[in-house]
């Protein structure tokens, strides 16, 4: 898998998957504004959606391709085994934005135990029915916006209510559409040097 590496002789290792169009440099500068001493591990989508790059395909803004979906979730899973023991891994968290952090969704239904915590920017919802495995002690943060096209209202509280049964979730809010704002970013330092 493509992917860029970048060795900060951590014991954490930030994970990124970048949202629609983006490559594996794309979240680069946003793991490095959060803080210069985790090791990065950047994933480029294999999915090509009218030359833009994703994780999975969709045949619409609110629906995936569920078969391609776990497929993708599969091989990326199996790569970051791979990966972990190639570099030298110890403790993983997932770091996505957009189609990335929906692509966690679907990396958390596959294998909690391969992760220790996870952060969702900007989350699409995977499926209405989607119920994670329970892990109360699993970390995970999710930045949501009460006008974003992508997770609108209803589908915002199917997602948030299903991963706040499963995990130890921290939600920050706002209100910039699919974008991320100042304060998002001040509560995932927080939570990154509260939890990791």
């Amino acid at each position: 898998m493509i992917h860029y590496y970048e060795n900060n002789k951590s014991e954490i290792t930030l994970v990124l998957l970048h949202g629609t169009g983006g490559d594996e440099h794309d979240l680069v500068p946003l793991a490095h504004d959060l803080s210069q001493k985790y090791n990065i591990l950047s994933l480029r989508g294999r999915i090509n959606e009218g030359g833009m790059l994703r994780f999975f395909r969709r045949f619409d803004m609110h629906n995936f391709d569920l078969e391609n979906v776990k497929e993708e979730a599969t091989y990326i899973a199996n790569f970051l085994k791979e990966a972990k023991k190639k570099y030298k891994l110890r403790t993983l968290v997932l770091l996505g934005y957009s189609n990335g952090a929906s692509m966690i969704e679907a990396l958390l239904l596959e294998d909690t135990n391969l992760f220790s915590g996870a952060v969702l920017l900007q989350p699409g919802l995977l499926k209405v029915d989607i119920k994670f495995p329970i892990n109360k002690d699993f970390k995970v943060f999710a930045s949501v916006s009460d006008n974003d096209p992508y997770l609108p209202v209803n589908r915002q509280k199917i997602l948030t209510n299903a991963l706040d049964e499963s995990y130890d979730l921290v939600i920050s809010r706002h209100n910039n559409g699919h974008g991320l704002t100042h304060s998002v970013m001040h509560d995932l330092r927080k939570w990154l040097n509260v939890h990791m």
